[in-house]
């Protein structure tokens, strides 16, 4: 029998699918944060703030990979899995640049 698996691990390996993991847990899961994140009201500048903002980015950082990876296991017509990739590369790649560079001129 094979070893369940949480459901991290699961979103992380593309094993949800891909409608769910894109609609549900990215864009569902997205409303839900700014939602959150809005009526905490927390001072921009504050440690708690930094902490949501960790885990937001954390939050993504599996979902981004698991919707990639289903993507990848998708047997469905492949527009789907093409769109799907580009929709993680036209949102990891500005906020990549944009760390990048604050990372270099922040030292």
């Amino acid at each position: 029998m094979p070893e369940q698996k949480n459901l991290l691990e699961n979103i992380w390996c593309g094993n949800v699918g891909l409608a769910m993991t894109y609609w549900v847990y990215g864009v569902l899961g997205g409303i839900v944060w700014g939602i959150g994140i809005f009526a905490l009201k927390l001072d921009p500048q504050g440690d708690l703030m930094q902490l949501v903002w960790f885990l937001f980015a954390a939050y993504y950082f599996v979902v981004y990979v698991g919707i990639w990876q289903a993507a990848n296991k998708y047997i469905g017509n492949k527009i789907w899995s093409i769109l799907a990739k580009f929709a993680v590369i036209v949102v990891v790649l500005p906020v990549t640049i944009h760390f990048l560079k604050w990372a270099v001129t922040d030292q």
